[in-house]
């Protein structure tokens, strides 16, 4: 699926009490967010292997931390000056539904505005993501990086 950043408005997603949000730019993440970012994806339950889960050089990486403490992550891999890659989104499964999810993704939209971004590619992802993702405007497809 792909999605026009610039095609609508997005919407601040409320965060529970305790709840913080935090985006580091790929070149800007210390060795902590780093060690942060694999803790949690070395979390995933329907992964065979993590091996393929990299931070994009190019990009940003939003936190959900629940009193400090991650308790999620999602990254936006930039391929070119007009699309970027939405990925590995990963929320800790006592924190799921409670909006973060949707709230580092609006993240990561803001930063595809910022930098000037048209495309967002996304990845495949649950029933309840594309659902969220269409509801938004999504389209079938993939923007070209070129």
């Amino acid at each position: 699926m792909r999605f026009n950043v610039r095609s609508c408005v997005f919407p601040l997603i409320p965060l529970g009490e305790g709840y913080t949000l935090r985006l580091v730019k790929t070149d800007e993440l210390t060795e902590e967010d780093r060690e942060r970012w694999w803790n949690l994806q070395k979390l995933r339950k329907k992964v065979r292997s993590t091996s393929n889960l990299r931070i994009p050089v190019s990009g940003a990486v939003v936190f959900a931390e629940f009193e400090g403490e991650a308790v999620g992550c999602i990254c936006v891999k930039k391929l070119s000056d007009e699309v970027a890659e939405h990925q590995h989104a990963m929320v800790l499964v006592e924190h799921r539904w409670k909006g973060l999810f949707k709230a580092m993704s609006v993240e990561d939209l803001r930063y595809c505005v910022d930098e000037g971004v048209t495309w967002l590619n996304l990845s495949p992802g649950s029933a309840f993501t594309q659902r969220f993702w269409t509801r938004l405007g999504a389209e079938r497809g993939w923007a070209d990086s070129t």
